[in-house]
């Protein structure tokens, strides 16, 4: 979905999801992508665990969407 929308616009996008190597999601997100799809546990790992996460992380994003499991 996000390389359909990358075709349209400016933005990078990242993937952080469980099952998938957190060492490269990690540099992904160091790279401060615009748009980030993230599964809630993976991101909290991530927030809470990585230095350099937390230290490329905004102080606040300016808009954020939740999808309850189903």
């Amino acid at each position: 979905m996000g390389r359909v929308l990358a075709k349209f616009c400016d933005a990078r996008f990242a993937l952080v999801v469980g099952g998938l190597s957190s060492q490269l999601q990690e540099a992904e997100l160091r790279t401060r992508p615009e748009i980030v799809i993230a599964t809630p546990g993976r991101i909290l790992d991530l927030l809470r665990n990585a230095q350099s996460v937390r230290a490329a992380a905004p102080t606040a994003a300016s808009h954020a969407c939740a999808h309850p499991a189903n």
